[in-house]
Order: C-alpha cells, then structure tokens, then sequence
C-alpha cells in the first residue's frame, strides 16, 4: 500500500515538475513576442 502511495506521489511530483519548468522557460519568450507585437516587429 505505502508502495502505491509512492508511486503516486512520484507521478505527482514530477508532473508538476516538469510543469513549472516549461512556464519558467515558456514566461520570457511570451513577453518578447508582445513586446514585438506591441512594437509592431513581426518577422
């Protein structure tokens, strides 16, 4: 049982993980873009 709860746990824990490590790196590249679009750069 306690075994089940690790693993859980686990899954849990990494989700969320790996989660708020794409918005940290996702974040910057959101205000370049409108900072573009405000400026009206766009490629």
């Amino acid at each position: 049982m306690l075994n089940d709860f690790n693993v859980w746990l686990q899954i849990f824990v990494s989700t969320y993980l790996i989660k708020f490590i794409v918005v940290a790196l996702d974040t910057p590249f959101m205000y370049i873009a409108k900072n573009f679009i405000d400026k009206k750069i766009t490629p």
